[in-house]
């Protein structure tokens, strides 16, 4: 059987660093509430989903290249990252490995 991917995408605001992966580790983790606050806030561009790459740099050494780089970068002036979720993607997985979470 096909395993079920989540893609993902964190980028450093400038652009410099670009990362795709897959998220779904985050999603096995999670709880119900950190994917909720995911959903509300429309799966990308916030704090929720700042936390989906923050837990994934530990799975993913390009991830915590990124966000060294945003630290470094940071001290100097303003820069942070963006990170962005397929909801198409997680809903899928959601409704096969956590069914409770999304309703049809």
């Amino acid at each position: 059987m096909k395993k079920i991917k989540i893609a993902a995408e964190c980028h450093s605001d400038d652009y410099i660093y670009e990362v795709k992966f897959d998220a779904e580790e985050w999603f096995k983790q999670a709880s119900a509430d950190e994917i909720g606050d995911l959903i509300l806030c429309d799966w990308r561009g916030d704090y929720p989903a700042d936390e989906v790459a923050l837990h994934m740099q530990q799975h993913d050494p390009r991830i915590s290249e990124l966000l060294t780089y945003v630290q470094k970068v940071g001290e100097f002036k303003d820069m942070g990252f963006e990170v962005s979720v397929n909801e198409d993607d997680a809903i899928k997985w959601l409704k096969k490995h956590r069914p409770e979470i999304v309703k049809e």
